[in-house]
C-alpha cells in the first residue's frame, strides 16, 4: 500500500487524483459485485469447505494479473537522500533518520492520529456484523452475497460521484459528509428485524465508504 501510493502520487497530477481514484476502484467494485453472490450461491450448493476454498483460490490467481498492469506504470526514479548507498549506519542514526520526517512535519502526524483513531472506531466492531447476520437474522451465504452486490454496486456508483465531487467540493467537505454518512450504517445494521433490511444497509455503507476513502488519500497525498 505504501508503495502504491508513491506510484499514484507520482504517476497522476494531483486534480485529477480524485477522479482517477474513483474509476480505479469503481471498476474494482463492480468486478465484486457480480462475483459475490455467485460466489455465494456456489458456496451454498457445496459441501464445506469446497466453496470457500474455491473462492480463495480464485481470488489469489485473479490478484495476479494485478502486478503486471502496475509494473506497465511509469512514473520517475524515486531519488534517495541522506548517505551513501550500501553504506551501513549505526542503529541509533538509522532510528533518528527514521523519526526525524515524522516529527518535522506535524500535518502528517495529526493525519496519522486522527485516521488510526478513525479506523480503529470502524473497524474494531467489523466482526460483529458477520454474526450477527448469520446468528440472529439467519442470513444465507446466497443473500450474504446479494447484500455484496448493494453494497459494492453502490460503492462503484458512490466512487464516481465523489470522485467527481471532491474535485469541486473539496476532499474535506466529502471525509465530513461521508463520515457522517458511515455513522447510520450500524444504525441501520442494527435496527434490522430481518434479512431484507441488511440491502439498504449495505448501499448506505457503500456510498459513505467510498467517499471516506477518495478524500482520506487524496489528503494524504
Amino acid at each position: 500500500w505504501p508503495a502504491l501510493l508513491v506510484v499514484i502520487q507520482r504517476a497522476v497530477s494531483p486534480a485529477l487524483r480524485p477522479r482517477a481514484m474513483g474509476w480505479r476502484w469503481a471498476a474494482m467494485t463492480v468486478v465484486a459485485a457480480i462475483l459475490i453472490p455467485i460466489l455465494g450461491v456456489l458456496i451454498d450448493n457445496t459441501t464445506f469447505p469446497t466453496g470457500y476454498q474455491f473462492a480463495f483460490a480464485l481470488s489469489f490467481v485473479a490478484s495476479i494479473p494485478n502486478l503486471y498492469f502496475f509494473s506497465r506504470v511509469r512514473v520517475p526514479d524515486n531519488v534517495r537522500h541522506g548517505g551513501e548507498a550500501g553504506v551501513r549506519r549505526p542503529a541509533g542514526e538509522r532510528l533518528r533518520g527514521f523519526v526525524a520526517p515524522f516529527l518535522k512535519n506535524r500535518l502528517f502526524m495529526r493525519y496519522n492520529a486522527g485516521t488510526a483513531i478513525f479506523r480503529i472506531c470502524l473497524t474494531l466492531p467489523a466482526g460483529l456484523y458477520s454474526l450477527f447476520w448469520v446468528n440472529d437474522l439467519r442470513a444465507s451465504d446466497t443473500l450474504i452475497g446479494v447484500r455484496g452486490t448493494i453494497g459494492f454496486g453502490a460503492l462503484a456508483f458512490a466512487y464516481w460521484l465523489w470522485g467527481r465531487l471532491a474535485h469541486s467540493m473539496g476532499h474535506r467537505r466529502v471525509l465530513v459528509i461521508t463520515a457522517v454518512l458511515m455513522g447510520l450504517y450500524p444504525i441501520a445494521t442494527g435496527l434490522a428485524q430481518s434479512v431484507e433490511w441488511l440491502l439498504p444497509a449495505a448501499a448506505i455503507w457503500g456510498m459513505s465508504a467510498a467517499g471516506i476513502d477518495i478524500a482520506l488519500v487524496d489528503i494524504l497525498l
